[in-house]
């Protein structure tokens, strides 16, 4: 899990298995002064989901292992 975090932000979670597609991502919204966390798979959402507080998720809906939707 890749994490930019700033509490006086919004937090926006990025969910791709594309690491290129995240990197951007990460970058670009953190320029934006967002808080990013960026995770490449489904379980991985959840885990985020319970110790981090966030405002908004971009998600991939077609990853291999579990879908977005899933």
């Amino acid at each position: 899990m890749t994490e930019y975090k700033d509490n006086n932000i919004s937090s926006i979670l990025v969910v791709d298995d594309n690491p290129v597609i995240s990197k951007i991502l990460v970058e670009l919204l953190s320029r934006a002064n967002y808080s990013v966390t960026a995770v490449n798979e489904g379980k991985k959402v959840l885990e985020a989901l319970n110790t981090l507080s966030i405002d908004l998720i971009l998600l991939d809906i077609d990853m291999p292992e579990q879908s977005g939707l899933d």
